[in-house]
């Protein structure tokens, strides 16, 4: 009886090890890593889907090598290692206060975009060569070599002080200035951190154009919670759909408290706030005509006041009480920005809901 058992087993030993070889050849002609037939859905990845771009060092020989592509009419230059989109000519024309570089990048309608804003000292430092300290050779970038660029990142020490970045063979990484010094240019950027890189090849939202044609339904815009809010697939943020939210406007404390306490009906959704400048900025379309609206043509907000100011959370000055306000969104200069006393200027309230 032992041993009939013995045998058995060593049958089932014997079968089981055969459909492992079988299933592993099955696995080795479809890829290492492909699924098996299985449910819509499933969640396994390709190798190339495990390794990030900015896990490796991209060839980088212009516009048109693995690493950068010039986007938006060649005006900027996607930089698949990072997913980041920057100025392909940061037109660097001197030295500026930090507010100022601020106030321009979430100014500017580069490539018929808005949503530009300072990049941070890490962003900055990835177009850097380690052994040179200058740009990374090869590049496509125009007039940005040889000179000095804010970032968005404060002073570790000193809130009244940011970083910068200079570009030039052998010069030091960073430094920081008063940023109410004239002490550095502006190279904007767009998109998210190296860490929410899509996989090269793919063009992340931030650098393509995405048609609101339908508004709701639209490429771009997706209207959510019983079509009370509007998810932005170009940026992933989630605006109110009704722009007016306050009514004729009022000072910026309000709108922040507002924001804050927001539960937006019917589903009681909170976490609100007064979004940044380049949020706002984001928003605009650069070729709409005045007096339309300067938003995308078919997009689904309600109440939208062209003729009016948005207060934004983004500070003016250094330590002082002012905010930036996008102003006259039908006004022939969208997105021109400027700054307002928090406690005395009107402007609307904006709530969006994100990162």
């Amino acid at each position: 009886m032992g041993s009939i058992r013995a045998r058995l087993g060593w049958a089932l030993a014997g079968a089981l090890a055969l459909a492992l070889v079988a299933v592993l050849a099955r696995g080795l002609e479809a890829g290492s890593l492909d699924p098996p037939p299985g449910p819509v859905g499933s969640t396994m990845k390709t190798l190339g889907d495990l390794v990030p771009a900015w896990h490796r060092q991209l060839p980088s020989s212009g516009c048109g090598s693995e690493r950068w592509d010039c986007i938006m009419n060649d005006e900027a230059v996607l930089d698949h290692e990072t997913g980041l989109v920057w100025q392909k000519d940061p037109s660097w024309a001197g030295v500026d206060t930090w507010p100022n570089a601020a106030l321009v990048c979430s100014s500017t309608g580069t490539g018929g975009r808005y949503g530009w804003r300072l990049p941070t000292v890490q962003e900055l430092l990835t177009l850097k060569d380690s052994t040179t300290l200058d740009i990374v050779s090869g590049h496509p970038f125009a007039s940005a070599p040889g000179h000095t660029y804010w970032s968005s990142t404060p002073d570790d020490n000193d809130e009244t002080r940011a970083r910068h970045i200079t570009f030039s063979f052998g010069a030091s990484n960073e430094q920081s200035a008063p940023k109410g010094a004239a002490a550095a240019g502006y190279w904007c950027v767009r998109g998210g951190s190296a860490q929410n890189a899509q996989s090269q090849g793919a063009l992340p939202a931030w650098a393509r154009v995405l048609d609101a044609t339908g508004g709701c339904n639209s490429e771009r815009f997706l209207c959510i919670w019983n079509s009370s809010a509007v998810l932005d697939r170009t940026t992933g943020l989630v605006w109110t759909r009704d722009a007016n939210a306050l009514g004729l406007g009022g000072t910026f404390a309000p709108a922040e408290t507002y924001c804050a306490s927001l539960a937006l009906a019917p589903l009681g959704v909170t976490g609100w706030r007064v979004p940044h400048a380049d949020e706002l900025s984001s928003l605009l379309d650069r070729s709409v005509v005045a007096p339309a609206l300067s938003l995308p043509s078919g997009h689904p907000f309600l109440n939208v006041s062209g003729a009016s100011s948005y207060w934004s959370s983004t500070p003016s000055y250094p330590g002082g009480s002012a905010g930036v306000v996008f102003l006259g969104i039908s006004s022939g200069q969208p997105g021109w920005a400027m700054p307002l006393v928090l406690g005395t200027d009107l402007a609307l309230n904006w709530c969006v809901r994100g990162p």
